[in-house]
């Protein structure tokens, strides 16, 4: 995702990528060479964090919070990857530390807001009304090997934002059934009651035949399926179908320029406007939940802290409309 990000901005009009910090010198420096840009070791970061105009952090997830603080302390406008942290203390930390400054700094790469059919979807949303029901199927070709924990804050958090962005509700309670063979967690179906009086269901496969993201749902005033990916049919050796194919990076990569083109215009304009850090916080409450559902095996509460103010709206959206 780092190497991504780092394409993106060096092949966007009005950014300059200055600089690429990654402990492994072999990595680091091969990006930055490539992309005409300056490689940082492991702590030389302070020195560019002074100097530097925004900052995307792409780290293994343990790391993000540091990153994340430091950048807030510069007043540093960021692009995360999620989750948030890997703590949901750390992450209400971050709220707090973001609301007392009066100004969202940091925006969350919970990108499927970004993502065309998914964009698609709510849009023919607006005129529906109030939404009754979601249902969100998530494929992946992993071949299990995660632990429930693991599934919920690496996948599974994509598709509850899915949820909230959607509904524009937040989610209250979840149940949480897991599908293991030969002690191998293969699926996770997580059940949402939602503050609007709906509900919600996400379907996770992580040893399915190839990787697959869909959303369906249903509004009082209608039902709103996201469109198949275009893909070439394909008549060969008697048979006919399409390639599915197990990559969770390609389908999203134009998404990815889209996100990240839009946070670099969000800075010029001086507004952030993609998810939030309460979007994180949020999601790791309901994963926190849904873990110790999934543990005791009954329905649990989401406890959430009271909303601060700058993150009045539940769901923010972003800019303007992939074209």
């Amino acid at each position: 995702m780092g190497a991504c990000h780092a394409r993106h901005v060096a092949g966007a009009a009005g950014a300059t990528l200055a600089w690429v910090a990654d402990p492994v010198e072999t990595i680091g420096q091969a990006l930055a060479t490539g992309l005409g840009s300056t490689w940082l070791a492991d702590g030389n970061t302070d020195a560019a964090l002074n100097q530097c105009d925004a900052v995307i952090v792409a780290s293994p997830d343990r790391f993000h919070a540091a990153s994340l603080h430091a950048a807030l302390d510069r007043g540093l406008p960021v692009l995360a990857e999620k989750p948030l942290t890997e703590d949901l203390e750390d992450a209400a930390e971050l709220v707090n530390r973001e609301a007392a400054l009066g100004r969202r700094l940091i925006q969350l790469g919970f990108m499927r807001v970004y993502d065309e059919r998914h964009r698609q979807v709510q849009a023919a949303l607006a005129p529906l009304g109030e939404v009754n029901h979601i249902r969100a199927v998530h494929r992946n070709a992993w071949n299990g090997g995660r632990t429930v924990a693991q599934i919920l804050v690496q996948s599974i958090v994509h598709d509850l934002h899915t949820i909230r962005w959607l509904s524009r509700a937040e989610i209250v309670e979840v149940a949480t059934a897991t599908v293991e063979r030969d002690d191998l967690v293969h699926m996770v179906v997580v059940t949402c009651g939602l503050s609007n009086g709906g509900v919600a269901t996400i379907d996770f496969d992580d040893a399915a035949a190839g990787y697959e993201v869909s959303v369906e749902v249903s509004a009082v005033g209608g039902n709103v399926v996201a469109a198949d990916p275009l893909r070439a049919l394909v008549r060969a050796n008697g048979n006919i179908g399409s390639v599915i194919g197990s990559d969770w990076f390609a389908p999203f990569l134009d998404t990815y320029r889209v996100e990240l083109e839009d946070w670099l215009a969000s800075i010029t304009a001086g507004e952030a406007r993609g998810p939030s850090v309460w979007d994180g916080y949020a999601g790791q409450a309901v994963v926190a939940a849904a873990a110790q559902s999934a543990e005791l095996g009954r329905p649990q509460t989401v406890t959430m802290m009271d909303r601060p103010t700058l993150y009045a709206d539940p769901v923010p959206h972003p800019g303007p409309a992939q074209t």
